[in-house]
């Protein structure tokens, strides 16, 4: 990755399948994110648990990683809702989300 290049892009589907509202998509992100704490605690052995993947750490990396996608996919899908109902650019959004995060120093453009 050049050092230019500032976006780690991955593409997640807007799911048309549904008719997503706020309030669904509010509950479903911290459903997602309760999944992923609780898997991320049992990996460190926070919950007093040892491990009972079959392939080990490997697996509890993959299972913990599929649980983030979830979780960047509902928090996507109520960002895409919101927009929606209130006519908002997300596009827009994005890039005020990037100021932010530079502002903070968490993304340094050179």
């Amino acid at each position: 990755m050049s050092k230019t290049h500032y976006y780690n892009y991955i593409a997640l589907p807007i799911l048309n399948g549904l008719t997503p509202t706020t309030e669904s998509c509010t509950m479903k992100v911290l459903e997602e994110v309760g999944e992923l704490m609780q898997l991320i605690g049992k990996g460190q052995g926070k919950s007093g648990e040892e491990l009972t993947c079959a392939g080990g750490k490997i697996d509890w990396a993959i299972r913990a990683i599929m649980e983030a996608i979830d979780t960047a996919q509902s928090a996507i899908t109520m960002a895409h809702t919101m927009c929606e109902e209130h006519n908002i650019d997300l596009s827009e959004m994005m890039d005020i989300h990037s100021m932010k995060l530079a502002k903070k120093g968490y993304l340094v453009r050179k």
